[in-house]
Formats: structure tokens, C-alpha cells, sequence
């Protein structure tokens, strides 16, 4: 992390390159493969985590689907979301993710145990540490 980082409070207040940095980590990227999957080089990625250079906002867009992570928390406007261990119906674990903070997505969402068929799958609904999908049914 930068210098930069500070604490208020429990929570600590990172720089935007900081942001970056963790969100890729989180999606357990390295910068070339964040790189290739955004279309840039991974020059760009190490630029824009070390602060030298501020990505413009279609990049953090791009970053945060690519990483899984809020676009609002990556680019500085909400606090961390609060996370929970989500575990397979296997028994083993499947990874840490936001909880679903917003009623008016959550009300749609009807979790139901089955697989969505094949046309109706969405990529990276969640993303787990097996890459595996957690999907969901919207409610009708």
C-alpha cells in the first residue's frame, strides 16, 4: 500500500491507487491478467496503482466488474461493505463476498438451489476462490 493509508476510527481510509491495488488482489488477478482483461498494458495497471496516473471513470467501471468489487467503494464514495464466508453445499468454502446491501436488489433476488439452464447463466455473478458461480433467480 502507498503512504497514504489512514485510520479513522476501525476503518481505514485508502487512496484510490490503494483501492486498485486491493480490488485486483481480492479477484486474485495479477496486473498482467487485469491487464489483458481490461485491454490494457499492464504499464497502465501499475501506473494506475501507484498513483501515477488516475484512471478516468470507464476504467474503474471496467476494473470493478473485472474484480468483483463495488464500483462506489473502488472509486472512493461508500465504506467497505460488510463480508461473509459463503460455503458450497459440498461443505467447502467458496470465498469471502459483499453482502447485498440495497433492499431494492435483494427483494428481486430469490435464491432457489437450482441451476439456472445454460442460456439463462449470467457470467461473474459472484466469483469464489474455485471459480465457481453462486447464480441467482430474479424474482418474477
Amino acid at each position: 500500500m502507498t503512504g497514504a493509508l489512514t485510520t479513522v476510527g476501525a476503518v481505514p481510509q485508502w487512496t484510490l491507487a490503494d483501492r486498485l491495488r486491493k480490488a485486483r488482489e481480492h479477484a486474485e488477478l495479477h496486473q498482467r491478467e487485469l491487464a489483458t482483461r481490461l485491454g490494457l498494458s499492464r504499464t497502465s495497471i501499475s501506473s494506475y496503482e501507484s498513483a501515477s496516473v488516475t484512471p478516468k471513470r470507464p476504467v474503474l467501471l471496467a476494473w470493478s466488474m473485472a474484480t468483483g468489487v463495488s464500483f462506489d467503494w473502488l472509486a472512493g464514495e461508500t465504506e467497505p461493505e460488510p463480508t461473509a464466508d459463503l460455503t458450497a453445499i459440498s461443505g467447502e468454502p467458496t470465498g469471502r463476498y459483499s453482502l447485498l446491501s440495497d433492499t431494492s436488489i435483494t427483494s428481486k433476488l430469490q435464491v432457489t438451489g437450482q441451476l439456472l439452464p445454460f442460456e439463462q447463466r449470467k457470467p461473474a455473478v459472484a466469483r469464489s476462490d474455485a471459480a465457481k458461480t453462486v447464480i441467482f433467480r430474479a424474482a418474477a
